[in-house]
């Protein structure tokens, strides 16, 4: 193990192991505790991206303030344009998860709930205040019940607090996407009024 003296500087090699114990400088005499070596830098998100291109062979990655700040602007943009969609009073989602079975041993398919729906059906959206994932997680029901999937999680926390608020918000199928042999999963798109 290298180090140097805390006083005078002078460097020294001492055996492995050797941190935590009481040392001796030849040079000046001074007594000391032999410090920890300096803890390895934890890779930052820049440090593990230069990794990656390291490893598949580019030469460097460079992400400057400028990128960050156009990451950043972009991320704000998409935010305020859900913003604007919920302060519309009547926007188009899609339905998330559809793909799942719904929970319990034999929980039903909700693809095959999903080939019953019809465009125009009503369906209610309740709260999943016990979800695991998102505590603003928002069920997408038909009115017997049966799920068939949950909000997108961006718009459920914007949804979330208004149902939490007792505000009416109303859900209803705008068209059911997919099932052809081209795109054989069934999709769901929804169109959502809020007062």
């Amino acid at each position: 193990m290298n180090g140097q003296c805390p006083d005078c500087k002078q460097a020294f090699v001492l055996p492995d192991g050797s941190e935590g114990k009481r040392a001796r400088c030849k040079a000046c005499g001074l007594v000391f505790v032999v410090p920890e070596p300096p803890k390895p830098k934890t890779p930052g998100k820049l440090d593990a991206l230069k990794a990656v291109a390291k490893r598949a062979g580019a030469a460097a990655v460079r992400i400057g303030k400028q990128e960050l700040a156009a990451l950043e602007k972009s991320r704000q943009e998409r935010a305020q344009r859900r913003q604007a969609i919920l302060d519309a009073n009547a926007f188009r989602t899609k339905v998330r998860g559809v793909t799942h079975s719904n929970p319990g041993l034999f929980g039903p398919n909700r693809q095959n709930i999903i080939a019953k729906c019809q465009p125009g059906e009503a369906v209610k959206l309740v709260r999943d205040e016990d979800n695991e994932h998102d505590k603003n997680a928002v069920k997408v029901c038909r009115k017997n019940g049966q799920q068939i999937g949950f909000l997108g999680r961006d718009v459920a926390a914007n949804i979330a607090p208004m149902m939490d608020d007792g505000a009416y918000v109303a859900a209803e199928i705008s068209n059911i996407t997919g099932g052809t042999d081209a795109k054989p999963i069934l999709g769901v798109n929804l169109r959502i009024t809020h007062m």
